[in-house]
């Protein structure tokens, strides 16, 4: 995961944060719930997804920092849920104790945040009929989490999967929904609320802005496509004609350049057995322009 894409995950943590401070008030918003549960599992995955790449890149990451980013991701989930009812409630001191970040949990050593799990889960646990909307049921995801964790950290095994088959490719739909998610969800905030709360929606319009300020970069995503059959073309590569630098597809035929600038642009579209394309696109600021670019076989 790059610098851009962390400080995205970082930013989607404020909008965690802005649904959990104003729980009860999006609770009344019909289809904010279906939008937000969206947005939380992309999330989730999109960390999933980093723990995987990170095991292949660095090439020492091993299978016990998956079961500790699926560990810290069950424990806060929750504890979020629990702390936003204890608030409510009036109970801040339980409020204060269960609010804890992501980091608080996958980013401490292994030993410590093992303790930190189980002492979280059993602040939630032990408190459990004042939350109406953590189960038992959920405190039996977060044990399962906890022991899957303790049972391998101490006996690392270095990961099998690849880093474009777990981690890298899937990143970038899971940001997209992610992104889309959010934007249901702010449309539908500041459809309810503009009136009525204006501090409220100015609140996410500030987190949303984050997003939108130098993080939702302008990326380009090509995808090459055989003109006989529409199948993908799997080892294609994209020349940019402005820079020269050349992209290659990854293992679902996607060519993705993350940062690019705005404006009318010329590619170069190529791939073995196929007849080289000139492609002209038109790059609009502040999203990912996607295309489709059709290659004919070459004549024998």
């Amino acid at each position: 995961m790059n610098n851009t894409q962390r400080a995205k995950l970082d930013s989607y943590d404020r909008i965690n944060e802005f649904n959990v401070n104003h729980a009860g008030d999006v609770a009344s918003i019909p289809d904010y719930a279906a939008e937000q549960g969206k947005f939380e599992t992309d999330v989730t995955a999109i960390k999933k997804s980093a723990a995987a790449q990170e095991q292949d890149t660095k090439g020492n990451k091993t299978a016990s920092e998956m079961a500790k980013a699926v560990m810290a991701n069950a424990v806060i989930k929750y504890s979020l849920r629990a702390a936003a009812k204890a608030r409510i409630t009036g109970n801040t001191a339980l409020a204060k104790q269960l609010e804890t970040p992501y980091s608080y949990i996958y980013r401490a050593p292994k030993t410590t945040a093992l303790q930190r799990a189980k002492n979280t889960r059993d602040a939630i646990n032990n408190n459990l009929t004042l939350f109406s909307a953590v189960t038992s049921g959920n405190i039996t995801e977060i044990d399962n989490a906890i022991t899957a964790y303790e049972t391998i950290k101490d006996s690392p095994t270095q990961a099998k999967q690849t880093k474009k088959a777990a981690g890298t490719d899937p990143l970038h739909d899971y940001f997209k929904h992610a992104d889309e998610a959010l934007d249901n969800m702010y449309d539908l905030v500041l459809s309810y609320y503009s009136d009525t709360k204006p501090a409220m929606v100015n609140e996410m319009t500030l987190a949303r802005q984050i997003l939108n300020t130098g993080i939702r970069t302008t990326g380009v995503t090509f995808k090459t496509i055989a003109e006989e059959n529409n199948e993908v073309i799997l080892n294609a590569s994209v020349t940019d004609i402005s820079n020269g630098k050349v992209y290659t597809a990854n293992d679902h035929g996607l060519i993705h350049i993350d940062k690019h600038r705005s404006g009318h642009f010329h590619f170069t579209v190529a791939a073995p057995d196929r007849i080289k394309v000139d492609f002209s696109a038109d790059i609009k600021q502040g999203m990912n322009n996607e295309f489709n670019v059709k290659l004919q076989k070459t004549k024998i």
